[in-house]
């Protein structure tokens, strides 16, 4: 299995129209020799309360990056003793209050080298007497640089580690059934969750118990190989109608559809890796826009580490006829001049309509995604793949 880590954060619709800067942070790595790979996501709380919550997320992502990175190292150093307290931990059970001493020792070194990044940037940029005035209602200021977290590392092909600090949510997906052809087997609940996450109100990377709040979750990828994990901020659940709970679920499955056809012109046109985790980072460039727009306004970020080899081999009961969310439909001027505004237009109302699940009336023609260089269509709302590929800039004919 050949795994690839992708991020992107993009600015949320509310965030532009007021002019103010955007509050989520992500990252992700992938060792040199292919056998670690790490994905994170951060949201700045963005309230009045912390005025520098967008630099507390990019400081999230830098810890939890160096802090897997460097258990990563060690695991690689030692992989049997590691692995071993990796499963026996994962007997223990997981949660959050009482970590077992290899986790805690993980959360502690996040949580510390965030803390040393607040103090380090407050000291170097002194704060303002806005921010001044602020400190005298939280008295603390890592309560300025407040944010969640939530972080991914797959050890070897062997072991998924899961961490998360606040709200947010994580959905793996491992390979069901016996077959050749691998049947998805989406998780929400890898990560336990925090009963004090609810509405508005989050856990986070500045509270006093940061470190003995962190839930976590450890797989053995030995007895379920992983297709995927994605890491989606609330921004992205929130963007989907609260009665659909399979939104934000269709749409990761989209997702491993695009890495599948990616994978796919990747071995046509003779590309690398690389290729395959800069298309998908400019396809999330394309979509989440579109999805902050029509859906939540807020910040939307999307990490993952998924297997292209896996996605490519899914089943076409388990991949195909999904639902393709309208903020795929990118703008007239992206389809090269062909398509009309009125046509683009009436395709997102069309989308629109499809997550609703109201019914969608039969449209003569179909639309091609340029995105996907015509192998993905969109058709009466739905998706389906077509071979051999066709290279074409796309159009609605």
């Amino acid at each position: 299995m050949a795994f690839i880590a992708f991020n992107k954060s993009v600015r949320g619709y509310q965030h532009l129209l007021n002019c103010t800067v955007m509050q989520d942070s992500s990252g992700s790595w992938s060792s040199p020799d292919g056998r670690f790979h790490i994905a994170a996501a951060a949201d700045g709380h963005g309230d009045r309360l912390c005025a520098r919550s967008d630099r507390g997320s990019a400081f999230a992502i830098r810890a939890a990056m160096d802090a897997l990175r460097s258990f990563a190292d060690s695991y690689s150093k030692n992989p049997g003793v590691i692995s071993e307290r990796l499963m026996r931990e994962r007997r223990s059970g997981c949660g959050g209050l009482f970590p077992p001493p290899l986790m805690n020792h993980l959360a502690r070194c996040i949580v510390s080298a965030w803390r040393r990044m607040v103090i380090s940037d407050a000291g170097s940029s002194p704060l303002t007497l806005w921010e001044k005035l602020l400190m005298s209602d939280v008295h603390d200021v890592f309560h300025l640089y407040g944010t969640t977290l939530i972080a991914a590392l797959v050890l070897d092909g062997k072991h998924l580690l899961l961490l998360q600090q606040g709200d947010g949510h994580a959905a793996v997906f491992f390979k069901g059934g016996g077959g050749s052809q691998p049947e998805l087997c989406c998780s929400f609940g890898e990560i336990p969750w925090d009963p004090r996450c609810r509405g508005n109100i989050t856990t986070s990377m500045c509270s006093a118990d940061a470190a003995s709040g962190i839930r976590w979750s450890v797989a053995d990828l030995g007895k379920r190989p992983l297709i995927g994990v994605f890491l989606g901020s609330d921004g992205i659940e929130d963007s989907f109608p609260k009665d659909r709970a399979g939104g934000t679920h269709d749409l990761y499955r989209t997702l491993l559809l695009t890495a599948m056809l990616q994978r796919w012109q990747q071995s046509f046109a003779g590309g690398g890796w690389q290729s395959i985790v800069q298309g998908m980072e400019d396809y999330l460039g394309r979509y989440l826009p579109g999805l902050s727009m029509d859906g939540s306004w807020d910040d939307v970020t999307v990490s993952a580490i998924i297997d292209p080899d896996l996605a490519e081999r899914l089943s076409p009961e388990s991949a195909g006829g999904l639902s393709l969310p309208v903020c795929c439909i990118e703008d007239p001027g992206s389809f090269g001049g062909s398509a009309a505004p009125g046509a683009v237009r009436a395709e997102r109302e069309r989308g629109r309509r499809v997550l609703r699940g109201e019914p969608v009336p039969r449209r003569k023609g179909r639309l091609r995604l340029p995105g996907a260089h015509g192998l993905l269509v969109h058709s009466r709302g739905r998706l389906f793949l077509r071979s051999p590929p066709e290279r074409d800039s796309g159009s609605i004919t």
